[in-house]
């Protein structure tokens, strides 16, 4: 039903029904859910990228337990997923603020081990570490730069969060752009030419 919203050949009575049945699928307690369950089931680009859009949209109204289990969800699907590189740019672009959105809530409070976590999986090739990058660009986007506009409670979240990364993560993330940058100069330059 996403595509048929999307489509400009499909009819308005039915665009109509596609897009009263995606706004009852985010009305939902359990939409997150639905979401990644229909993201990790389905083909299509546009479902696929449609399910991911709406998870940063629900985090912070999602209890603490919902957004552990969306994090082992999310860290298997990059170790075993995103590992193989098998997923449009559009798809790993919102796996990233997914990523970052979970962050943004929980560390380093309910998910001291954020960064951890990610640096772990860069052993598993180039496009793990192609998923670290827009990780962290999407990260400083949502949450680090002082260019976007933020409310104060978006202001002291994020001073929260960089005062725990000074911490530790920060001298970590530093280490693993150096190794990037001088292992994958040869093997993979597409990655530290950006």
């Amino acid at each position: 039903r996403v595509v048929f919203t999307q489509d400009p050949s499909i009819s308005p009575q039915v665009r109509e029904q596609a897009t009263n049945y995606i706004d009852a699928v985010k009305a939902r307690p359990d939409s997150w859910r639905f979401c990644w369950d229909q993201f990790l089931q389905r083909a299509c680009l546009e479902v696929k990228f449609w399910c991911l859009q709406v998870l940063p949209a629900s985090l912070p109204q999602l209890p603490a337990e919902a957004r552990a289990e969306l994090r082992v969800g999310l860290l298997t699907w990059l170790r075993d997923v995103a590992a193989v590189g098998r997923e449009e740019v559009a798809i790993r672009n919102k796996i990233a603020l997914v990523y970052a959105g979970l962050v943004k809530s929980d560390y380093p409070s309910s998910w001291p081990t954020a960064w951890t976590d990610l640096i772990a999986l860069l052993d598993k090739g180039p496009h793990l570490i192609d998923m670290f990058l827009r990780v962290l660009t999407t990260f400083d986007q949502e949450v680090i730069s002082e260019e976007v506009f933020r409310t104060p409670e978006e202001k002291q979240r994020a001073h929260t969060i960089k005062h725990a990364m000074r911490e530790g993560d920060v001298a970590r993330l530093a280490e693993c752009w150096f190794v990037i940058l001088g292992s994958c100069q040869v093997s993979a330059p597409q990655l530290v030419s950006e």
